[in-house]
């Protein structure tokens, strides 16, 4: 701490540094500041300590009046008189005494001076030191060494007279306070580090509600800070704190981290379980991918590392920002065409196609085999929902035989044939004018 004692702004050299407390006599503006290695020096604290005016000051033989005319002046009520055989003593004394003198001196309100060797008095206060001439007492709320002589022979005392030495003995060891502040992340005001103050200072505390780092997919978000000392047990982020400091102190901001959730929109199907949003970094959350009809999922995409996977289900940790998407593509079929062993294609569909889900396949044009007719295919494709094999279907043409003899004589036989049958034609009978020759197709 380093102070000055006449208004000017303290200079930080060692004969300005304080070393233990000092003692002024007359009206005095002092000046500090406090200073630490590794901490922020603190703004300056003026203090304007004032020489009573005692100009106000009465003597009053009754007591009740002397007290009300001290508070309501704001003055403390000073007690005096000069040897134990003054007459105004004795009427003095019997006055503390009838008026509770010991209940008025417990108020520690007022400065009390007597005179060394009156007995009666010194019954009724002792002073630590075994001094009666000058009793040191402390004015209300400050650290004052007030002392008051006497002027032998003069009594009653007149206004002017009551104050000899004035004196006022300056600590500013409890003066020198500081301020800890922790934060992960933000500009807090006051900043990360230590902070002296003056004793009695005002402090705004105040950070960053949200932090975004520079690609935007990772925050912190600070909702409260904690206190101790003269600090706020508990600060809302959103508010702040506006606080007297008066002894050591510390602000912890508190944040927590959290990251984006990007879920890619896919075709074909959709994610759910989650909306893309912030998470924070130790949430982690499951997604499941839906095919449209027709439609069968593929897998994951994205930021997938990390992640567990089980079918269409992916567990995402939040551990870092993540875009996670779903692959789905048609559901296809394989039909095979089966021509047999009496027909071949000679154009239209492949023998073999893919076909999507709910799909027709293109019928092969088949040509059959010479005593065959081509009379379809065994089932219908126009709507595939599975693997088929389809088996195309024939019929073997149908023959008659007509029987010519050399006489031109036609005979038709009721019977058909067909490819696969086999005939067996027997030698006929010769007739009374013929033989039988042999059959010629």
């Amino acid at each position: 701490i380093y102070y000055s004692t006449n208004g000017s702004t303290p200079r930080l050299r060692d004969q300005f540094k304080y070393t233990q407390p000092f003692t002024i006599t007359d009206t005095t503006t002092v000046k500090a500041i406090a200073v630490k290695d590794g901490s922020t020096q603190s703004e300056i604290a003026t203090a304007v300590i004032t020489k009573i005016n005692v100009e106000t000051g009465k003597w009053n033989y009754d007591y009740a009046s002397a007290k009300a005319f001290a508070e309501e002046n704001d003055l403390p009520l000073v007690v005096f008189w000069t040897n134990p055989g003054c007459s105004h003593c004795a009427t003095m004394i019997k006055a503390f005494e009838t008026q509770k003198f010991l209940d008025w001196q417990a108020a520690r309100d007022y400065v009390f001076v007597f005179s060394e060797g009156d007995i009666a008095v010194k019954e009724l206060v002792k002073n630590d030191s075994g001094l009666y001439p000058f009793v040191a007492v402390q004015w209300p709320s400050q650290k004052i060494d007030v002392r008051f002589t006497a002027r032998d022979g003069l009594m009653p005392v007149t206004e002017g007279d009551l104050v000899d030495q004035f004196t006022r003995s300056v600590d500013l060891s409890l003066f020198g306070v500081v301020l800890s502040v922790e934060s992960d992340y933000g500009s807090p005001v006051p900043s990360v580090g230590d902070h002296m103050y003056m004793a009695g200072s005002i402090v705004t505390a105040a950070v960053d509600l949200v932090i975004n780092e520079p690609e935007g997919r990772t925050r912190h978000v600070c909702l409260s800070g904690t206190g101790t000392g003269s600090a706020p047990e508990r600060i809302l982020t959103s508010v702040g704190a506006v606080f007297e400091i008066t002894e050591d102190s510390s602000i912890a901001w508190s944040w927590l981290t959290q990251n984006m959730l990007t879920i890619l929109e896919p075709e074909n199907g959709t994610i759910g379980g989650a909306e893309s949003g912030w998470f924070l970094e130790d949430e982690s959350k499951t997604l499941t991918a839906t095919p449209a009809d027709g439609y069968k999922f593929n897998g994951w995409t994205g930021d997938t590392d990390g992640c567990a996977i089980v079918g269409n289900e992916i567990t995402v940790p939040m551990s870092k920002p993540r875009q996670i998407g779903a692959e789905f593509s048609r559901i296809t079929h394989t039909v095979t065409f089966d021509l047999g062993e009496h027909g071949t294609r000679t154009g239209g569909g492949e023998l073999t196609q893919t076909v999507a889900h709910g799909g027709a396949a293109v019928a092969p044009i088949v040509t059959a085999d010479e005593g065959w007719t081509f009379d379809g295919w065994d089932m219908d494709f126009s709507a595939v929902t599975a693997d088929l094999t389809v088996t195309a279907r024939y019929s073997a043409a149908s023959y008659r035989i007509e029987y010519v003899n050399t006489q031109g004589v036609t005979n038709l036989n009721p019977r058909t044939y067909t490819v696969n049958d086999e005939l067996t034609f027997a030698a006929l009978p010769d007739l009374p004018t013929m033989r039988f020759a042999g059959w010629t197709p």
